[in-house]
């Protein structure tokens, strides 16, 4: 909602850079590409399952609890650790 009342010119900026940032856009017109389209539908589902949480399921689960124990790096550790994967 935050973002919602910032000026349209402003937001536009945000998304310019957060796309360059993250997947290496510079232009919306990259966004037809099927590997771009592939690279953020990817990350959403990673971001989404990380926000989710693991299940006694999911594969690695033992690792992600240990990383996410007190004798573990904390969360950020786990999230940091599967992000990376996505690359």
């Amino acid at each position: 909602t935050e973002f919602s009342q910032l000026d349209l010119d402003k937001q536009a900026e945000i998304l310019q850079e957060q796309l360059q940032n993250k997947f290496g856009i510079t232009d919306l017109s990259d966004l037809t590409s099927l590997d771009n389209i592939d690279n953020v539908l990817k990350r959403f589902h990673a971001i989404n399952s990380i926000q989710q949480g693991p299940s006694a399921t999911t594969p690695g689960s033992t690792a992600l609890a240990i990383l996410n124990s007190s004798f573990g790096f904390g969360s950020s550790a786990s999230e940091n650790l599967f992000l990376a994967g996505l690359g």
